[in-house]
């Protein structure tokens, strides 16, 4: 997803004069490998060791989201074409991170499962029914 985004950002800098980078963490990774490396596999490490070190819970919290896409391949291009379609509109911005439904509600989910924390409570419904005097449960 990100090696795309990065070829296609580099090929609009070199080919359109018009081009305005966007003001984003990966477009200061991409300019500042510049002077050392100007591959996008460098530019692509730099943002996982970034990952890496912003902290453990984020670090699980990728890591699940990825063990979960590659569990459940059937997503992936589902997630993949919302993310295109919504970078086509407007860019890499936040709200276009907004505007990604089904990716907020694959990794919201991911996280509901599978918390990185064992202190997490895990809610699971096994059986429909009724909880005492609370509402049914929607199947």
């Amino acid at each position: 997803m990100i090696i795309p985004l990065i070829r296609e950002r580099r090929r609009r800098e070199q080919e359109d004069p018009s081009y305005e980078k966007p003001n984003d963490f990966l477009q200061h990774l991409m300019d500042g490998g510049q002077e050392i490396h100007d591959d996008v596999e460098t530019t692509v490490q730099r943002l996982m060791v970034t990952y890496l070190g912003s902290g453990p819970s984020t670090v699980i919290d990728v890591a699940q989201v990825l063990f979960d896409l590659c569990a459940h391949p059937e997503y992936v291009e589902p997630l993949r074409q919302e993310a295109l379609e919504v970078l086509r509109k407007g860019g890499y911005t936040k709200q276009a991170l907004a505007d990604m439904k089904k990716m907020d509600s694959f990794m919201r989910e991911s996280q509901r499962l599978r918390p990185p924390t064992l202190l997490s409570f895990n809610a699971i419904v096994i059986q429909y029914g009724m909880l005492g005097d609370a509402p049914n449960w929607p199947e």
